[in-house]
């Protein structure tokens, strides 16, 4: 998959960034009192003109919910981890 993406600190638009997804393996995780079955995928990224890769973690329920997720954003910075502890309903 290719996507253009925008990243802050240093202003730079339109950046390339190559990615592939794959699937790890299912697990039990738990967050707060609750436990998911769920599907653990890897995204491994490359933006060329950065000189970056890195990989980001998704954690996804057979419904396609994504529970839990590790998340790069810009070079240099910690990954951004997230955990949905109550999901939207309408």
């Amino acid at each position: 998959m290719k996507r253009l993406v925008d990243m802050a600190p240093g202003n730079r638009y339109g950046i390339l960034v190559e990615s592939t997804l794959t699937r790890v393996r299912q697990e039990k995780i738990r967050i707060g009192r609750h436990e998911y079955d769920v599907m653990q995928f890897v995204e491994y990224c490359v933006a060329p003109q950065l000189s970056w890769e890195y990989a980001n973690t998704y954690w996804v329920d057979a419904q396609g919910m994504m529970w839990r997720s590790i998340q790069h954003v810009v070079p240099g910075m910690e990954p951004v981890e997230i955990e949905v502890t109550k999901p939207f309903r309408a």
